[in-house]
């Protein structure tokens, strides 16, 4: 005895819809720099970071920050203080 099924319906793919404009790219934790209130410091910021390893400061928020290990870690607290010290600007955070 032989059954045969009966022809089934295949699913029509649907339509993607197309963005009528770009969307805003939502600022992520590399871009972010916490800032200080400008009285705190002549520059506006107050506080940076740097290794006794190297010869660089940065800004709070640099990525190159969370690199430096904790015994190594520097702080100033005015960009005038770390150029005094002889330590650069770093070129990523640009402090």
């Amino acid at each position: 005895m032989r059954t045969t099924l009966a022809p089934t319906a295949t699913p029509k793919p649907t339509a993607t819809p197309v963005p009528t404009s770009t969307p805003t790219p939502t600022p992520t934790a590399a871009y972010f720099y916490p800032t200080a209130p400008p009285d705190t410091a002549a520059d506006g910021w107050g506080l940076y970071y740097a290794s006794s390893k190297s010869d660089v400061f940065h800004r709070p928020g640099c990525r190159y920050v969370s690199q430096i290990k904790s015994s190594n870690l520097i702080t100033f607290s005015s960009r005038h203080e770390a150029l005094d010290a002889g330590y650069r600007p770093c070129k990523v955070c640009k402090p």
